[in-house]
């Protein structure tokens, strides 16, 4: 099990930075994937989807997941967090 906390900020070149800290409260190591979906103003899905990432939680520990968007348009996003296989 594991928290999971979400910010966004505009970052210097006017795109959305998003970061999501993820908290591993188990015992053991974790992998984990995450991507992002970003949408406009009016929620409609810019063709900016990232691809998958991995990390790696240890034990009671925690991982930063960051992405950028690459549209100036993004003003809403997703993020999916998987299982790592």
């Amino acid at each position: 099990m594991f928290n999971l906390k979400l910010e966004e900020f505009a970052s210097s070149t006017d795109t959305l930075e998003i970061w999501s800290v993820m908290k591993n409260h188990t015992d053991h190591d974790l992998q984990v994937e995450g991507r992002t979906m970003f949408f406009d103003r009016d929620e409609v899905p810019l063709d900016d989807q990232t691809a998958w990432k991995r990390m790696y939680i240890p034990a009671n520990s925690f991982a930063t997941y960051r992405e950028y968007s690459i549209s100036p348009e993004a003003a809403f996003y997703i993020v999916e967090i998987r299982e790592g296989r």
